[in-house]
């Protein structure tokens, strides 16, 4: 039997209490404002919670969840969806509806940024009307999710919103999607019930190739890396750097490195890295940094433990790729990859991309808002808008509203083929209307390019060191025989 708490959700999911957009977008900003309010408590909590972490690791996981929770609020129309609502009462089709679940159950919320994984997939929850329950695993020591619970049951009516240790499906008694954002890749029975998975087992993985911006890129993997206690998902867990410029980039990654720790906190029970202590196991790796808060390892042997390894501490590891073909073998090697970051020219970057296994691709950036976020759902891609012009409406968030609801389109009025193959089913023998195959027309190839990619550069410079040798060989022996020719006349 539900408890009281169920009860009053499954309720306010059938009555669809989260229909009206006002309703919702009410229910978001007193949200948004009471954590508003609290982020200097929040933060407290969070900074407890993560002793390894930089001051502003804490203070951005905030500010990036209360931005996206206001974006979300923004985005409720109430004028467009009251009008999307009356649509067939006016005549016209809605083919873009959509109906929500009712209920969302979220579960696993993402442990290394827990308060803007809840925050992501809370917030547009609520926006497509759903009531949300939150599935939590038994007494944690943690001072963060109590904390925030708290304060999201204080700012949202009670009935739209609960936090339970145990939930089955039939408790709930109504038509409900799971959100599991730390499945770590655990396979499970097959279940009817819609799921959002985040597998966190996935692994990430940097290229580096020997034309990139190094001092670039060894700052943006090594900001990514160390930051969060090197916890987050999207960290890169291996880069794969051109021989040709290793040298360079090991010097770039430590200066780079020495300016991150600056701003880190000093604990002084930092434990040594655990990837560290397995490369010199290994006898396969060498050590080039042994700072606990950011250990970087060389790994020379293909075939180590370390290259499929998920690592989830402040450890960076180089291995080093012969070419772009060797990068592409090795980058996915064991497994599809959550992301792939390419640093290199746009051309090159291209070519590497379109082979590497990888459920999005990165070049020359790794953006730090991901790093907050869970690995994307199975079968979804981030959200991650870069269209706009200006920072402040740019959207970044690891779900789309639309995941939270169903497709159910309206439609009334009737096209034209609608009307032809109900003419020809009421009268089959006439030759009035008639729906004969038209043949395709002929397939156009496209132009030849004027700009060489990247084989065909190749070709031309061979053929032009080919030309030259030619040329000079010949030049050499005409020579050679018209003085020959010129001392016989003599």
């Amino acid at each position: 039997m539900p408890s009281p708490q169920l009860s009053k959700i499954r309720a306010a999911a059938v009555d669809g209490r989260l229909v009206n957009p006002i309703y919702r977008q009410t229910q978001l900003k007193n949200l948004h404002d009471a954590l508003s309010k609290a982020a200097t408590q929040i933060e407290a909590v969070l900074s407890a919670d993560s002793p390894d972490s930089r001051p502003v690791d804490i203070r951005l996981e905030v500010r990036l969840a209360l931005r996206l929770l206001a974006e979300t609020a923004t985005a409720v129309a109430p004028e467009q969806a009251l009008k999307d609502e009356y649509a067939v009462a006016r005549g016209q089709d809605f083919a873009a509806g959509r109906q929500p679940y009712g209920v969302v159950v979220i579960e696993d919320v993402a442990p290394h940024a827990f308060f803007y994984g809840l925050i992501a997939a809370l917030a547009p929850a609520i926006a497509e009307g759903n009531v949300v329950v939150v599935k939590v695993k038994g007494n944690s020591l943690l001072q963060t999710p109590t904390a925030v619970f708290d304060l999201v049951r204080a700012a949202l009516d009670k009935d739209i919103f609960a936090v339970v240790p145990e939930l089955d499906a039939e408790d709930l008694g109504h038509r409900h999607l799971r959100v599991v954002q730390n499945s770590g890749g655990s396979s499970s029975p097959a279940s009817p019930i819609p799921t959002l998975s985040s597998d966190s087992s996935l692994r990430t993985v940097a290229i580096v190739e020997r034309d990139a911006d190094i001092q670039a890129a060894a700052d943006a993997l090594v900001a990514a890396r160390f930051s969060l206690g090197g916890r987050s998902p999207y960290a890169p867990d291996l880069v794969l750097v051109n021989e040709w410029v290793k040298r360079d980039l090991i010097i770039a990654l430590s200066a780079s490195s020495a300016r991150f720790m600056a701003d880190a906190k000093s604990s002084s029970s930092s434990k040594s890295s655990s990837v560290a202590a397995k490369a010199v196991e290994e006898g396969s790796a060498t050590i080039i940094s042994s700072n606990p808060a950011a250990t970087v390892v060389d790994v020379s042997g293909r075939d180590s433990a370390l290259l499929k390894s998920k690592i989830a501490e402040p450890c960076l590891v180089l291995h080093s790729v012969t070419s772009m073909d060797d990068a592409i073998d090795t980058a996915p090697r064991h497994g599809t990859l959550a992301a792939a970051y390419i640093f290199t020219k746009p051309d090159a970057a291209k070519y590497i991309g379109q082979f590497v296994d990888a459920h999005i691709i990165f070049v020359n950036q790794l953006p730090p808002q991901i790093l907050f976020m869970p690995v994307a759902p199975a079968g979804h891609a981030l959200n991650l808008s870069t269209t706009t012009t200006t920072t402040s409406s740019a959207t970044t968030s690891p779900y789309t509203t639309s995941l939270f609801s169903l497709p159910k389109p309206q439609f009334i009025t009737t096209s034209p083929l609608t009307r032809t193959v109900a003419a020809i089913m009421a009268n089959p023998h006439s030759t009035a209307v008639v729906l004969d195959p038209k043949a395709l027309p002929a397939v156009k190839r496209l132009k030849n390019r004027l700009a060489l990619g990247f084989f065909e550069q190749g070709i031309v410079t061979g053929g032009v060191l080919l030309l030259s040798v030619v040329l000079s060989c010949t030049g050499y022996l005409g020579w050679v025989a018209v003085r020959a020719v010129r001392t016989r006349l003599l």
